[in-house]
């Protein structure tokens, strides 16, 4: 039965029984309201609308943005507190950090305000100002992201040396003040003798003006339409330098098979070299970007040359990507070594505008995309990155998956386990705190005498998470090679082709980033009919593993786990089963699979035993305008069992049995749930081995939806990959199969020529 192909099986949609949600308790008081309190908060209040009466006075029409900090304990939707601001007061525009919400203020709107507050007196009004711990003006510092004045005089000289700044506004969620806000900000930056040089759409909440100035920065971002202003990122091949390999004269000479189909993935980096040789037949198609005099196209031939050739020219069990894919070329990177030729700059506003060009027009050819490029600018823990968010909207707009570098850590290099003086500077770098794009780190696949670390450890130089709202960024890892304490990295690099065609070698994530763009490639082209982008993510993450033993902590370093094989991917053994739970949730419902089948080989005596791992992956509604709040939907998944306990009336409790991995235990705060339990992460993870048993065969499935305040609730497709094990050579397959006949199912069909060649590799 080992050579058998054994298909994952699919649980058909809409056989689950949708549950109406019940209603939540009631509002809960965080604290005393006493005198003291109603009078410091209507103090903040007096302060606020003495600052509007002063900006209302210099500009006269001007729209002004507070901020609500709330206590952290109550930052849960539950806790929103509604009732004082709403837009009869102060209407909610989005979230800053964490527990402070961003409101409109007016004269008249906070006279209402502190009137609720001073004399509210319901159950509802003393819950809701117990939340909040202070009511602040928006101020040039949250413009900045930082209070720290040696920060924001870096911010400024780096402008200064740029002559570009990137600015954007605050969305008031109504067309005509928008439009005002702007206008106004427009005839400002003319007057402080700036000029707007670019307006680039990234989203569709999202809108940056690139400010060419010489005018101090903080002077521009006095202007009250201002949200963000800051530094405008450039862009970078995240890249070493490959050396040739000694003793290798031969590469790869296959050429496209007219009768095969192949999987193709567009490469948006520094372009392939018309030198290169081997790679000329199974490129579809280009696009350049860059002047040819700016060229350098050694990084992006090298790219190339691992989605082409990976498993051909590393060692077996390195590069299994399922098989070669063809190339969309994209040149988008210009040459930034002087050593070179002329250099030239990528700037981010350039490339999202590039990328809302490209990606449309290879919509139905191009699914997949290869982006082993990053910014040097660390991702922030308290926003995602506009880039992210750019990205986000361009993969659901196109249904199309980008495939992301980590990013390199060069300042030293990285041991495992780390250094405790790295800090945060090895965490990752924008984009890759894209929220549906898959982020890819790197770990090591050989070693040598003098290597830092050891084979499956983090490469000395992969960037970690997590990300923005505890994120779990890196997606996946997979091999990106190992070095000495100089970064050399000779006889343990990655393998590909160089420019010129020859055998090379390299290090970083992004010689990782191909393998898993090819991987989920192959994965996306085997499947038939084609399966969602959700569904693919959930395979290729469900499918990860993570080297014995490891920490909760890991999780920043290896995100779900080291990619594994293409085959890996889509097949069972005999001894576990996986299945597929692909459906959409209704607003205000929860859906139940009761019960849920379980192989008779794995129940005896009452109890339940093997291993359970579960998956799950969706695409969530997002807005910027709620910073970390960005994910508008959080999915959950529970699997468990009815009894053997039992309530008072002697009916049997459900208890969830399959906790998130890695299970940490702490309170039930909203902190802690988003840091350890991955709510509002758009991927999860949940395991448990049962080895000794639970006290119960009767097994039920229930995945639940929550919106977040402020959000109109929204259907939600979801995927979920479970898998259950048993010992070897346990029958759990074929008793999945058996217990599945309760339900409508398929097999996970795969492509003929895909199937015949997994049958051959046993």
């Amino acid at each position: 039965m080992a050579d058998e192909f054994l298909p994952i099986k699919i649980i058909a949609p809409e056989q689950g029984t949708h549950i109406r949600d019940t209603a939540g308790g009631g509002r809960k008081q965080f604290g005393t309201v006493d005198l003291s309190v109603r009078q410091r908060l209507a103090a903040d209040v007096t302060r606020l609308s003495a600052a509007v009466r002063a900006e209302a006075s210099a500009r006269p029409g001007a729209v002004v943005v507070a901020k609500a900090r709330l206590k952290k304990e109550a930052i849960a939707k539950s806790h929103r507190p509604s009732r004082l601001l709403n837009p009869d007061t102060c209407p909610i525009l989005g979230v800053s950090a964490l527990n402070e919400l961003l409101i409109q203020v007016d004269v008249a709107g906070l006279g209402r305000l502190r009137e609720h507050i001073v004399s509210g007196t319901s159950r509802e009004s003393l819950a809701n100002i117990s939340t909040l711990e202070a009511i602040l003006p928006f101020t040039n510092e949250d413009r900045f992201g930082t209070d720290i004045p040696e920060e924001i005089e870096s911010i400024e000289d780096r402008i200064r040396a740029d002559g570009l700044a990137k600015f954007q506004l605050f969305d008031y969620i109504d067309n005509h003040v928008n439009e005002q806000m702007t206008a106004d900000f427009s005839r400002f930056v003319t007057a402080q003798d700036a000029e707007i040089a670019q307006v680039v759409r990234y989203a569709r909440d999202l809108t940056i003006f690139v400010i060419r100035t010489r005018t101090p920065v903080r002077t521009l971002a006095t202007h009250p339409s201002v949200r963000h202003a800051g530094v405008l990122p450039r862009f970078y091949s995240v890249r070493k330098s490959s050396i040739p390999v000694p003793g290798i004269s031969g590469v790869p000479a296959a050429v496209p098979d007219p009768a095969s189909d192949y999987p193709i993935v567009g490469v948006i980096d520094s372009g392939v070299a018309s030198t290169c040789g081997p790679l000329q037949p199974w490129i579809i198609g280009r696009e350049s970007y860059v002047d040819a005099a700016e060229q350098d196209n050694e990084h992006g031939s090298f790219v190339a040359g691992l989605i082409a050739f990976g498993p051909d020219l590393n060692s077996s069990g390195v590069a299994d990507t399922g098989g070669p894919c063809r190339i969309l070329d994209v040149t988008a990177i210009p040459n930034m070594n002087p050593a070179v030729g002329p250099v030239g700059s990528l700037l981010e506003s350039d490339l999202v505008a590039l990328l809302h060009e490209v990606v449309p027009k290879y919509q139905s050819e191009v699914r997949v995309w290869n982006l082993s490029l990053s910014s040097n600018e660390p991702c922030r823990a308290d926003a995602f990155s506009d880039f992210a968010k750019a990205l986000d909207e361009i993969q659901a707009e196109n249904k199309v998956q980008f495939v992301l570098a980590a990013g390199n850590f060069v300042q030293i290099p990285r041991t495992w386990p780390p250094q405790e003086d790295v800090g945060a500077a090895d965490l990752i770098c924008a984009p890759a705190d894209s929220v549906v794009g898959l982020t890819v780190g790197a770990v090591a696949h050989a070693e040598q005498i003098g290597s830092v670390v050891k084979v499956r450890a983090p490469s000395p130089f992969s960037r970690r998470g997590p990300g923005p709202s505890y994120l779990v960024k890196p997606d996946l890892v997979h091999y990106g090679g190992n070095c000495d304490q100089a970064f050399d990295f000779q006889s343990v690099g990655i393998r590909s082709l160089n420019a010129g065609g020859a055998v090379a070698e390299d290090i970083g994530t992004s010689m990782a980033t191909p393998l898993v763009s090819a991987t989920f490639a192959n994965v996306l082209h085997a499947l038939e009919p084609q399966p969602s982008m959700n569904l693919v993510r959930a395979l290729m993450l469900h499918a990860a593993e993570y080297p014995a033993p490891h920490s909760s902590s890991d999780r920043d370093y290896y995100g779900f786990g080291i990619a594994n094989s293409f085959l890996k991917v889509i097949k069972c053994t005999e001894s576990s089963a996986t299945v597929i739970f692909e459906d959409v949730l209704q607003p205000g419902h929860s859906l139940e699979l009761d019960p849920f089948p379980f192989p008779a080989c794995l129940q005896a005596h009452g109890k339940s035993v093997g291993e359970i791992k579960m998956t799950l992956v969706y695409s969530p509604p997002r807005n910027g305008a709620f910073g970390l709040e960005y994910c508008r939907a959080n999915v959950t998944a529970s699997l468990g069992t009815w009894g053997p306990a039992v309530n008072s009336d002697g009916e049997l409790l459900y208890k969830g049995q399959v906790p998130p991995e890695p299970k940490r235990a702490g309170s039930a705060t909203e902190e802690h749930l988003i840091r350890h339990g991955f709510k509002w992460s758009p991927s999860k993870s949940y395991r448990r081995s049962l080895s000794k048993g639970v006290g119960s065969t009767h097994w039920r499935l229930l995945v639940d939806l929550l919106h977040r305040a402020e959000q109109a609730p929204e259907p939600q497709g979801f995927a979920l990959v479970v898998t259950v094990s048993g010992p070897e050579g346990a029958p759990v397959y074929n008793d999945m199969v058996a217990a599945l006949r309760a339900y409508q199912t398929q097999d996970l069909l795969v492509r003929a020529e895909v199937r015949q060649r997994i049958q051959g590799s046993g």
